[in-house]
C-alpha cells in the first residue's frame, strides 16, 4: 500500500473530517493523546497522518490513518498538520491503511487487533491470508483472533482486554473447557498462576476427560506426571526455526516440537490413535 501514498503536505486541520470508523473508543484514549500532545509540543510530528484523495481534491479530507495526532492537534489549537495522500483509495484499501497503522503502533490492546482482523476479514471476502498479508502480521494470530472472537467467552474477552490472561492461556482453558462456558471461565482464572508445563497438563487433560470440572482439571494439572524424556542436541539453525515456529504459533518452544514430533510419526505410520 506504500506505493499508493504521495510526499508529506501541510493541511490545515480545520480541513479535515473524521469518520466514526477510524475513532477508537479505547479507556486510555485520554493518556494516549496527552501523551502525543506533549510529544508534539517537544518535538512536533514525527509521522503524518493519512488522508483520502489528493492535495488537489477539494476539502474537507476524509481521514483514514492517525485519529489520535489529529485529536491531539485539535486540542493544542494548531492550525496545520502534517499529512500524506493515499489518493482515491476503496473503503477496503482505506480500512488496510487504517488497521494495519493500528496493529503496528506500540503494544496494540486485543480489542484494537481483534476489531482490526475482524473487520478485514469481513471485507476481504473471509479470506485470512489476504488478511494476514494485508497487516503484515503472521496467519497463525489472524487465525486465533478469529477464533478467540467467535469462542471466547464475555468473561475471557474481558480477561484478555484487561491483560489478565495472554492469547495462549485463554485457547488452553477454552480448549480444555470443550465448550462449557462455566468451565472455561473458572479454568481462565485458575490457569493464569499456573507453571508452563501446569498449563500444558491442563489443556491435555481436559481434552482427555471432558467429564471433568474445573477442581479437578487444576488439581491434575497441578501433579507432576512421570514421562520418558529425550534430550535432543539441535543445530543453531534448527534451534532459531523452532524459536521463530514458537513465536509465530504462540505456544512453548516445548510444545511446537512435540507437535512436530507426533505428527510426523503419526503421518509416517509409527502412531497411531489410542496406542499409548
Amino acid at each position: 500500500m506504500k506505493d499508493i501514498l504521495s510526499e508529506i503536505k501541510k493541511v490545515k486541520v480545520a480541513d479535515i473530517k473524521v469518520g466514526l470508523e477510524n475513532m477508537r473508543g479505547r479507556a486510555d484514549a485520554l493518556y494516549e493523546i496527552q501523551a502525543l500532545m506533549d510529544s508534539i509540543k517537544e518535538h512536533g510530528l514525527l509521522q503524518p497522518v493519512i488522508l483520502k484523495g489528493t492535495s488537489a481534491s477539494v476539502p474537507p479530507y476524509d481521514l483514514i490513518a492517525g485519529s489520535r495526532r489529529f485529536v491531539a492537534h485539535q486540542k493544542l489549537g494548531c492550525k496545520y498538520i502534517y499529512a500524506v495522500f493515499a489518493g482515491d483509495v476503496s473503503q477496503t484499501q482505506a480500512s488496510v491503511l487504517s488497521l494495519a497503522e493500528n496493529m503496528h503502533r506500540r503494544e496494540p490492546s486485543y480489542e484494537d487487533v481483534t476489531r482490526a482482523v475482524t473487520a478485514l476479514y469481513e471485507r476481504m471476502g473471509h479470506d485470512d491470508r489476504k488478511v494476514a498479508d494485508a497487516l503484515d502480521i503472521p496467519l497463525r494470530t489472524v487465525r486465533d483472533h478469529l477464533h478467540l472472537d467467535t469462542i471466547a467467552t464475555p468473561e475471557i474477552k474481558k480477561m484478555l482486554a484487561t491483560h489478565q490472561i495472554s492469547r495462549t492461556d485463554a485457547k488452553r482453558a477454552l480448549e480444555a473447557a470443550q465448550g462449557n462456558v462455566d468451565k472455561a471461565n473458572a479454568l481462565a482464572k485458575k490457569i493464569v498462576n499456573l507453571t508452563r508445563s501446569a498449563k500444558i497438563r491442563l489443556k491435555e487433560y481436559g481434552l482427555a476427560h471432558k467429564d471433568a470440572d474445573a477442581d479437578k482439571i487444576v488439581a491434575e494439572a497441578k501433579t507432576p506426571k512421570i514421562r520418558e524424556q529425550l534430550v535432543l542436541s539441535l543445530t543453531a539453525q534448527v534451534h532459531s526455526a523452532l524459536a521463530k515456529a514458537a513465536t509465530a504459533m504462540e505456544l512453548d518452544p516445548e510444545e511446537v516440537a512435540k507437535k512436530a514430533v507426533e505428527e510426523w510419526l503419526a503421518t509416517n505410520g509409527y502412531l497411531h490413535a489410542g496406542v499409548p
